[in-house]
């Protein structure tokens, strides 16, 4: 009898007469243990009813209460099949008996377990009796349907990991390699990772994220938003990277610059790994550096470690010398703050050292006259110890090695006569820039001739000697001087080996010639460094560096004027002065005379018949383009620019309804060039059809010409006005504003065509008798020196009486040869820019 029903036998044993009155709680469990078998049936039965064995039981199963008179005796136990209450509906089939060995499976969303049964099913009285636990079984599994792995075997659970936050005020780098390794663990799909990285964006990163969904349209790929994330918020690389990392510079401890340098490294992706390493090393000071080099690590993470060892012991050896009452050499740099070691015992006085001198040049000599060594009173001889020797108990390593080779550099042969090497190789020295190919708008390249073939040459005041490269020096034949090698120091550091020096080599630099001595070394991007070694042979230099003009004198007084321009893209073009002009020339007395056509351009330029139209085609509406995103660097030059362009009255703020995007164009130079992507207004405008000259026709003119002036005017197009009934269509817009030009601006389609009628104009009565010209670059040619002055100063006074200015930094004057419009031009003819040939010739093949 189950608890409920032993409840209601007990009242009707003592002659309650409400106990036979069923109220329900003849089904209540008496006991918990009670309650858990009552559990265990209704799961069974449901999980019959889900596998089809039971029809499910009716929504209102419970019947009213009868009425106290016409109250039924209570059921019986037997009444309720297999403990369920009577109104249960009985089963189709019989219920088995469950043993010992019967398990129950709970099926929950999360995983399937299996709990062992406590009881069995016994008679009518439900169950009874504790069982133990034996092999699987589910009783709500058909026949055929597989097993359910157990626990052991089911896929783990992910871990729950915290995701971090970002608020734009640090280097975003560490946060997006956390946000990876989160991907990473929890595998999450390529397509959720960017709004999951986005919603944990804190402050001014979650505004720029705002921004950046209206600038892309939507949210960006993973990929792109890490990208741009590194691009806002990370550091810049002010130039080069090898140059970037390179000027890193050790402050306290390895550790602090291994942190700095790979923090650095990580945002230069394209130097590799032995790059990488080589610039750490070359970073360390020299009392690491030398042992770390020995080592010859392969990569990054071996220097590290190597540089950290090498800093404990150089730590430990201080530690020493202090507790000996001893102290470094000054010449090596204080290492890190340490504990005070324990104060030594107190010593007797210390030994008295003598001063070590080292040997003038002319004890050098003398003492090499009479067969002595330079450190000592002893005979010289192969095998010779000075006695002396023991001072070196207490210098560097790199010091022992340089005095090592300093004691050891003379060989005396047997009949007594002392040889040295020929040359100083412990002086050779190239900079970090030249061996990079790092450029700056105050690079200066000179085309330098050797043996017939003409090369460009790096003028580097970083290096110490002439050198050439190894690949140039096979080409031209040149031979190395004797079998020696010798060892060139880089500014950071790293040593390359030189296979020798070409002694004498016969080296033209314009009409100039010299007699060169050429290291040679593999360089990785010139082929030629004139080095203070060739500087040094000029004499007083008078050099300005704003517009790399170089000036020095010769013999007899005769001035020499270079002036070179660098470059950022291709190789650099570079224009020659005349090399016999003095002071008195007439041409420097015109150049003189015309100074004002040099100076910047003040106010707007004069208005003119053929100001620049804009011709739009018929029914054409307003052409508005979307504004495009710039890096943070042209943002800060449009914020630069804008404003110079507004005080000077190029611009003026505008209410158009036109408006393009700005574009940002690099000169060779290394400026930016301030153009307007048109490319939407020129689709719609009448294209005009004024005749723009064909470059080989106009070389034809210059049959018989001998001297040469090239004029190139200071942003041509700004010379040239907007009409006043177009100025609307040239509006565009920058971040923080909406402007519009007064002058012709860069990317109109018809500009061109404009700009070759203005100088047809002012130029034309002298067009084709000694004047080319091809847009903004003017030729004046003549036979005769007489004639080019006199065709010199009548040009320049058209250009000042139409208000056009020169770039002076562009302009040759009086020259033989001349590089005119992707040609080289001079008294022998035409000849192709080898500069330009060399370029396509070495175009890497794909």
């Amino acid at each position: 009898m189950t608890g409920g029903h032993a409840l209601q036998g007990a009242a009707a044993a003592n002659g309650d007469p409400a106990a036979a009155v069923p109220t329900g709680l003849e089904l209540l469990p008496a006991t918990l243990a009670d309650l858990a078998d009552s559990l265990r049936a209704i799961r069974f039965e449901l999980a019959e009813i889900k596998a089809g064995q039971h029809p499910p039981p009716p929504p209102a199963a419970v019947p009213p209460p009868p009425t106290p008179a016409a109250a039924p005796p209570p059921p019986p136990a037997s009444a309720a099949s297999n403990g369920r209450p009577a109104w249960w509906p009985p089963s189709p089939s019989p219920i088995p008996t469950w043993t010992d060995a019967s398990p129950i499976y709970t099926n929950t969303a999360a995983r399937t377990t299996v709990q062992q049964p406590a009881h069995r099913l016994g008679g009518p009285g439900g169950f009874a009796g504790p069982i133990a636990a034996s092999t699987s079984f589910n009783p709500g599994r058909q026949e055929g349907t597989p097993e359910v792995p157990p626990l052991a075997q089911q896929p783990p659970r992910f871990t729950k990991l915290e995701f971090a936050t970002y608020d734009g005020t640090t280097d975003p780098l560490n946060w997006l390699n956390q946000c990876e390794q989160f991907f990473r663990g929890q595998r999450t799909l390529s397509t959720d990772r960017t709004w999951i990285a986005s919603y944990h964006l804190r402050g001014a990163a979650q505004t720029w994220y705002y921004a950046l969904e209206q600038d892309e349209g939507g949210m960006p790929p993973w990929e792109r938003f890490r990208d741009l994330c590194l691009q806002r918020f990370g550091p810049t690389l002010r130039g080069s990277r090898l140059a970037e990392l390179g000027r890193l510079a050790f402050t306290t401890t390895v550790q602090d610059f291994a942190d700095r340098f790979q923090a650095l490294a990580c945002h230069a992706p394209g130097v590799s790994a032995w790059q990488r390493a080589d610039l750490f090393v070359g970073g360390l000071p020299d009392y690491i550096r030398v042992d770390v080099e020995m080592r010859e690590p392969a990569d990054l993470q071996t220097a590290m470690y190597y540089a950290r060892a090498y800093e404990q012991r150089a730590l430990a050896m201080q530690q020493v010398y202090a507790q000996r009452g001893s102290a470094r050499p000054a010449a090596r740099p204080a290492l890190t703050p340490r504990r005070a070691a324990p104060a030594a015992a107190p010593a007797g006085p210390p030994a008295p050292t003598r001063p070590f001198k080292r040997p003038t040049a002319a004890e050098q000599l003398e003492r090499r006259r009479q067969g002595l060594c330079f450190n000592c009173d002893e005979k010289y001889a192969p095998g010779h110890t000075c006695a002396r020797l023991f001072y070196l108990e207490t210098v560097d390593d790199a010091d022992v090695e340089a005095l090592t080779a300093e004691l050891t550099a003379a060989t005396v042969t047997e009949a007594g006569v002392t040889t040295y090497a020929p040359v100083d190789a412990s002086a050779f020295v190239v900079s970090l820039h030249a061996m990079a190919g790092v450029k700056t708008t105050k690079t200066m390249l000179l085309p330098v001739t050797i043996n017939g073939e003409r090369l460009t040459a790096l003028v580097d005041t970083g290096s110490t000697h002439n050198f050439l490269s190894n690949t140039a020096m096979h080409r031209l034949a040149l031979q190395p001087a004797g079998s020696e090698k010798y060892s060139v120091t880089v500014a950071n550091g790293d040593r390359l080996t030189c296979q020798g020096v070409a002694r004498q080599v016969p080296v033209l630099v314009g009409d100039e010639s010299f007699s060169i001595d050429c290291v040679g070394i593999d360089l990785g991007y010139y082929d030629f460094i004139l080095g203070l070694d060739f500087l040094s042979t000029l004499g007083p230099i008078l050099w300005d560096l704003d517009v790399l003009s170089l000036i020095f004198w010769r013999e007899g007084g005769r001035r020499v004027h270079w002036t070179g321009v660098g470059s950022t893209g291709t190789s650099p073009q570079l224009h020659l002065m005349a090399a016999a002009l003095d002071e008195a020339h007439p041409l420097l007395a015109d150049l003189q005379q015309h100074g004002d056509l040099f100076d910047e351009p003040q106010g707007l330029p004069p208005s003119r018949p053929c100001d620049h139209r804009i011709h739009l085609l018929p029914n054409t509406a307003p052409v508005v383009v979307r504004l495009y995103r710039y890096p943070q660097l042209q943002k800060d030059e449009l914020e630069r620019q804008v404003p110079v362009m507004l005080v000077q009255g190029i611009i003026r703020i505008s209410t158009s309804p036109f408006c393009a995007p700005v574009l940002l164009v690099r000169k060779t130079d290394g400026t930016w060039r301030f153009c307007i992507d048109f490319r939407a207004l020129n689709t719609v405008t009448s294209k005009d059809k004024f005749p723009i000259p064909v470059v080989d026709e106009l070389l034809d003119e210059l049959h018989g010409a001998r001297f040469f002036t090239k004029l190139d005017l200071r942003s041509g197009y700004h010379q040239v006005r907007m009409h006043p009934d177009d100025i609307a269509k040239t509006a565009f817009r920058t971040h923080h504003g909406h402007y519009e030009f007064l002058v012709m601006p860069f990317g109109l389609s018809n500009a061109p065509a404009t700009f070759q009628a203005l100088m047809n104009d002012v130029l034309s009565p002298y067009l084709r008798r000694f004047v080319l010209v091809f847009f903004d670059d003017i030729l004046i040619y003549n036979a005769s020196w007489a004639e080019h002055l006199q065709h010199v100063a009548i040009i320049f006074n058209e250009l000042r009486a139409h208000r056009l200015h020169l770039k002076r930094s562009k302009c040759s004057f009086g020259t033989t040869s001349v590089a005119y419009l992707g040609h080289v031009i001079s008294a022998d003819g035409v000849a192709m820019d080898a500069d330009k040939v060399a370029a396509v010739a070495a175009w890497p093949t794909p």
